[in-house]
């Protein structure tokens, strides 16, 4: 395996491939020898690869009734529906949570049943089912609460509920404890226990799995007998959506979800949606980045720092005028969200930097505040974990040492089963979350102890995971192999996304023509590379991003143009007036 070191201590390795299986693979499949070079790379089988290139969710979607619960859950919402029961769905207030929730109102409008969505307020209520909530729900009249995205670890609140006479449904995907909550049903793939396979789906996943397993209730006892059945595969682009913004695993079910979800956004069904892509000035086809990086944070907005219920009212209006003043407001929101997370984030570092007992040469990252906002902890988490590459804690205190903390973690280290071992150790108040990510609210008083339990928990763990980084990159290329033609056929690839990156490369003997800093701080540089191939110059525009400080930044600004490097890179397409351009964008430089 080739491996090389980078200025930024990055061990570098190709994947390996069996050239005489990408020559196959090239020739029965008719696609370019560089694409076919990274499916086998990636350790994609020929019997796979129609499956990976065109992924159709009839082919990948499970029987829904093999998941815990989901057909009892369906049964007892076809009895609430036959018996004229009133419905609340009960959600986060993130995107997961906000397109959970309206999957799940378009399903019952289209059938003509009226349900209300309650999504709590992050600052004044917190995450997940609180018993004020489920009072104002019942004394609204409803019988019945179904909760998605949240309700895995609400044992309390759901007790509290059936003592009021509420039935509560609870739709989750977060690891669960050894116990559910003691409600009607909970349908969970990351219960504790639970052998049903798709460990990856988000919220808006399960709550798919959950509407096939009621149509078909529906459907078999006769109720679309005097009204039309919904399509329900027009739900799509918002399990697309959820599974992107809440970074699930695209393995093939949560890929063919992508992958048919973005056909559908590009066909601009959803009324909602379209108003944030006005609002965002996105011209061009969508791809997974414009749900991550550009829709998503903009939905995520109001549940941030405005009123948490918009996401979810924006995605399941029918309604333009309507649905466009709610996306103005999530764009404003939006705006706000950027400069208070900026503020945030630089208070962080210098946290991190003055610190003595939580300093970056802990195991764990740790940084709190009595004035950060609740509501961009978790963006504040994973630029601070990004820059450490370790574990990292963000927590806000009330002026009654409550903390609510957002964590963000590196691959090896579980943080969900951190937070629940804390839990069940006493340390934290509540919390949950998945490996990756999670949250938690503790007293201020436990909070050195939890961190020094920890830090001795994972320290031998976090220290082997980074003293040593060691990255992949897909192949080797030349400076003048890159084309347009090619770039299109790469993406291919796409859906990109946890378990499926984007492409990166080893492009060799590039020479940096010119640079200028680009960005509102200076925070990036645009650059100009070239090589020569059989005398001709070939050159290509280039960006490197939030270089400030790097080693790489003295290596690019040295000015000396006989230099030549090689880098590590993925390539793009930069549409701009209507024309379409190259641009690497480079991510590391290889130590020669």
């Amino acid at each position: 395996m080739q491996s090389c070191k980078s200025v930024s201590s990055i061990n570098w390795q190709a994947n390996d491939f069996d050239e005489n299986i990408v020559l196959k693979i090239s020739k029965k499949f008719k696609i370019s020898y560089f694409l076919s070079q990274i499916l086998v790379a990636r350790g994609i089988d020929i019997s796979e690869i129609d499956n990976f290139l065109n992924p159709k969710i009839k082919n990948n979607l499970p029987n829904p009734s093999l998941l815990s619960n989901v057909s009892l859950a369906a049964n007892i919402i076809y009895q609430s529906i036959i018996q004229k029961k009133k419905i609340t769905i009960f959600g986060d207030y993130d995107v997961d949570g906000a397109t959970s929730s309206a999957i799940l109102k378009k399903f019952f409008s289209e059938i003509n049943i009226c349900v209300d969505i309650y999504i709590p307020d992050r600052v004044t209520e917190g995450y997940g089912p609180n018993k004020n909530a489920f009072k104002k729900i019942k004394d609204n009249g409803c019988d019945i609460i179904i909760t998605v995205d949240c309700g895995a670890a609400s044992h309390d609140v759901v007790e509290y509920a059936k003592e009021i006479n509420l039935d509560v449904i609870i739709i989750d995907h977060h690891i669960g404890h050894k116990i559910n909550p003691d409600a009607a049903a909970v349908i969970n793939p990351n219960s504790y226990n639970e052998a049903f396979p798709h460990k990856n789906l988000c919220a808006a996943g399960v709550v798919f799995l959950f509407i096939v397993e009621l149509n078909k209730k529906l459907r078999d006892n006769l109720f679309y007998t005097n009204i039309k059945e919904p399509v329900i595969f027009n739900y799509i682009d918002l399990v697309a959506l959820g599974t992107i913004c809440d970074v699930m695993k695209l393995d093939n079910l949560n890929r063919s979800f992508v992958y048919q979800g973005l056909k559908l956004i590009n066909k601009k069904l959803n009324i909602g949606i379209n108003s944030l892509i006005s609002k965002a000035q996105i011209t061009d086809k969508l791809t997974s980045y414009h749900l991550g990086y550009l829709i998503g944070p903009r939905i995520n907005a109001g549940g941030r720092i405005g009123s948490s219920y918009l996401g979810s009212k924006l995605l399941s209006s029918n309604c333009r005028d309507e649905s466009f003043i709610i996306a103005t407001q999530l764009d404003e929101y939006n705006i706000e969200r950027k400069r208070i997370e900026s503020e945030a984030t630089n208070q962080a570092f210098d946290f991190i930097s003055k610190h003595h007992i939580y300093n970056s040469e802990k195991p764990i990252i740790l940084a709190y505040s009595y004035n950060w906002h609740e509501g961009i902890i978790g963006i504040v988490a994973s630029r601070v974990k990004e820059f450490y590459n370790k574990p990292t804690i963000i927590i806000t205190f009330n002026k009654d040492n409550i903390g609510k903390a957002s964590c963000r973690s590196i691959d090896g280290i579980d943080f969900g089963k951190l937070i629940i071992d804390g839990c069940n150790n006493n340390f934290l108040l509540n919390g949950g979350g998945h490996a990756m990510a999670g949250g938690f609210t503790i007293n201020y008083d436990k909070l050195e102890s939890i961190y020094d339990y920890w830090c001795n928990n994972v320290g031998c763990d976090v220290a082997r995971l980074t003293s040593n980084i060691t990255k992949k990159y897909d192949c080797a290329i030349s400076l003048d192999n890159i084309s347009l033609e090619l770039i299109h056929e790469i993406n291919k690839l796409e859906p990109y996304g946890v378990g499926n990156p984007k492409p990166k490369f080893l492009i060799k003997d590039v020479r940096i023509v010119n640079f200028k800093y680009i960005g509102k701080n200076s925070d990036h540089i645009s650059l100009i590379l070239s090589c020569k191939s059989n005398f001709k110059s070939i050159s290509h525009s280039a960006v490197i991003f939030n270089i400030k400080g790097k080693p790489i930044e003295s290596i690019i600004t040295s000015n000396n143009k006989n230099l030549s490097i090689d880098i590590i890179a993925t390539i793009n397409i930069n549409i701009w007036n209507d024309k379409q351009n190259i641009q690497i964008i480079i991510d590391d430089i290889i130590s020669k």
